[in-house]
């Protein structure tokens, strides 16, 4: 046996290990991302970005006089979000004393593995996701949302698809514009989530931007998700959990009782910002599977580990998220 012969073998151990140590993850610890976003194998993907173009529909059929003609309606499309393929990748060498024995080499990596990498991708995917959010109103807007390729650019820049922030705030950001020309913003300044700020942002996103291109209005309220630091997770099942609103003195009934799902998510950069949303508030991941690779280097006398992936990520509707407190520089 040489060599290459038994690093093809562990290269083979390496995938059985991680596959092992995938399925015990997913079960102790499911991936945030799954509530966050709308999910989908990068597959789904031909080339190197996606593109998703909405058309308006016809908002009404007119009565037609007797003998008349029928009146024509036109569909007009929408915006058009673009998100990028993009690879993640980080290689791991294995020292030479882990080498030199070869059964020891392969123990080591079967716990590098097992303990590492796959929390390592899940939690690295959770990021991607929730910094959809962290820098969600930053005026200047950021990287994160510039979906260009090599081949194609992205014309909204660092901006979303309609060239404003994600979770654009009134009197700060760039508003949200309909292709009516009607303006929204689905961003508040910073609030403590009791029953009235909730409240607050219930209205905006049920009522206020539950609007289609074309102003008009949709059913916005199924779904429901909130969405908060471990700093707030108190004060978020409070105010979701009573029976009785919360911060009134005169107890009323509290109508956001189980009205909403709660979401922890350690990865707000903001400790004190929140955001409520549909399932998959409005943004979409497109998620490749975990690709491990193992050889040997003979310069260095290592063997090196390897893990990347494919992804895309990106908002495309604005309509079905607002968030709270999300910093703005």
């Amino acid at each position: 046996m040489d060599r290459s012969q038994l690093t093809y073998g562990v290269k083979a151990d390496m995938h059985k290990w991680s596959y092992e140590a995938m399925n015990e993850f997913y079960k102790k610890y499911p991936p945030l991302y799954n509530d966050i976003a709308q999910v989908a194998p990068v597959t789904k993907v031909a080339g190197e970005f996606y593109l998703e173009t909405t058309a308006m529909g016809i908002d009404d059929i007119p009565e037609r006089v007797e003998n008349a003609g029928i009146e024509e309606a036109q569909f007009t499309e929408g915006f058009s979000p673009m998100i990028a393929v993009r690879n993640r990748a980080v290689k791991i060498p294995i020292t030479h004393e882990a080498k030199r024995d070869f059964t020891k080499a392969a123990n080591f990596l079967e716990k590098s593995v097992k303990d590492n990498l796959p929390e390592l991708y899940v939690n690295v995917v959770n990021k991607i996701v929730t910094n959809m959010f962290n820098y969600g109103s930053v005026t200047s807007g950021n990287a994160v949302f510039n979906q260009s390729t090599k081949n194609q650019a992205d014309a909204s820049g660092n901006m979303i698809y309609d060239s404003a922030e994600f979770m654009s705030i009134s009197g700060t950001s760039t508003a949200h514009t309909n292709k009516s020309g009607t303006t929204y913003n689905n961003g508040l300044a910073a609030a403590e989530p009791t029953y009235t700020n909730l409240n607050t942002a219930d209205i905006l996103l049920c009522s206020t931007n539950a609007k289609r291109e074309d102003d008009q209005p949709f059913d916005n309220t199924t779904g429901l998700k909130a969405m908060v630091h471990p700093y707030y997770k108190s004060r978020m099942m409070m105010t979701l959990k009573s029976e009785l609103t919360p911060d009134d003195a005169n107890t009323a009934i509290n109508p956001h009782k189980d009205g909403y799902g709660m979401i922890i998510n350690p990865y707000l950069t903001t400790t004190t910002s929140w955001a409520i949303g549909r399932a998959g508030f409005g943004i979409k991941l497109f998620l490749g599977k975990p690709r491990y690779s193992f050889w040997y280097d003979e310069d260095t006398m290592e063997y090196k580990a390897s893990i990347n992936f494919d992804y895309g990520c990106g908002p495309t509707n604005f309509r079905f998220v607002v968030g709270v407190g999300f910093a703005t520089s």
